[in-house]
């Protein structure tokens, strides 16, 4: 697939215009050239029809997301994760990831982290306001932290989802075939990808070259994806397994041995989130997320609401 020049991309066309494609195309490589130590991966597919292939890939930070409520805590998760990062950076005098992961005596590296959205439109419908400014402020550090978006729609809505705060996020942009000429002006800034054939090509405007380029994408056979993925897992199992042994031995109801630590900090506090379960109990992402689930189903925390943590409600 081609590199572009922005690793944060917008995509938008009709239902079976290449999106779909395009998302699996560039995640099969990603994964092809990267080892799960130097990439990993949070899938967000709100509608359950996209992602479930990548199930059991070691290059997943967690399970596929499918719940707006757990992606609105990946997404506090990654804003808090770009803050430590540059914390991290800092502490050693480095001005990127890549620097830092040079240093020899740096013991844990930091992977680059891609966030594939599909159907993003329901995160706008959920919180318009809140993923508005999530993608502002994740995006504005990718450079330096090596977190990108990768967001695709089949509404391109000027009002609702594909607004100009969201558009200002990304300056790659890609129209596959798109409804009305008015769609194709929202994402690429002129009518053309209206023209376009039914599937498979796409429109491409990167806001570093005044150029609109027509572009066209193979199909990838989902046979051969299923191979490719089968032979990713197999290649990658004692990283997997490594993986398994360090997380978690929860999986029922309060079967983690941290969870009553994590009681304890929600009571000091008053209030708790993922990010400062992490800060305090020192575990990664998905362990933390399940931690708060875990205070959450047993009527102790609030239910989401936006990016502040979670209030204390226990006795």
């Amino acid at each position: 697939m081609k590199k572009f020049n922005s690793k944060n991309i917008l995509i938008a066309g009709v239902t079976g215009s290449g999106k779909s494609n395009f998302l699996h195309t560039m995640i099969e490589d990603l994964l092809n050239e990267n080892s799960p130590h130097d990439l990993r991966l949070i899938l967000i597919d709100p509608k359950m029809v996209e992602f479930s292939l990548y199930d059991g890939i070691p290059h997943l930070l967690t399970d596929v997301i499918t719940k707006t409520d757990k992606a609105r805590s990946a997404f506090r998760w990654l804003w808090s994760e770009s803050f430590r990062r540059l914390r991290v950076m800092e502490e050693l005098n480095c001005s990127s990831v890549q620097k830092y992961n040079k240093l020899k005596y740096t013991k844990n590296k930091l992977p680059k982290l891609y966030v594939f959205v599909d159907e993003f439109s329901d995160l706008m419908a959920d919180d318009k306001k809140l993923y508005e400014e999530y993608f502002r402020k994740i995006t504005a550090l990718s450079g330096l932290t090596e977190i990108y978006l990768v967001i695709s729609t089949s509404r391109p809505d000027p009002k609702n989802v594909v607004t100009k705060n969201v558009l200002d996020c990304f300056s790659t942009r890609i129209a596959f075939k798109t409804a009305t000429g008015k769609d194709s002006a929202v994402v690429i800034g002129k009518e053309g990808a209206e023209e376009l054939p039914e599937t498979g090509h796409f429109l491409l405007r990167e806001l570093s070259s005044f150029e609109i380029k027509k572009l066209e994408l193979p199909a990838v056979e989902e046979g051969e994806l299923k191979k490719d993925l089968d032979a990713i897992k197999h290649k990658y199992a004692d990283f997997k397994k490594e993986e398994q042994e360090k997380k978690e031995e929860y999986s029922g109801k309060n079967d983690d041995d941290l969870y009553p630590y994590a009681v304890e900090i929600a009571k000091e506090n008053g209030r708790i989130s993922a990010s400062l379960i992490q800060r305090k109990l020192r575990v990664g992402y998905a362990r933390a997320a399940r931690l708060l689930d875990l205070l959450e189903e047993n009527g102790l925390v609030e239910t989401a609401n936006g990016v502040t943590p979670r209030k204390y409600i226990g006795e």
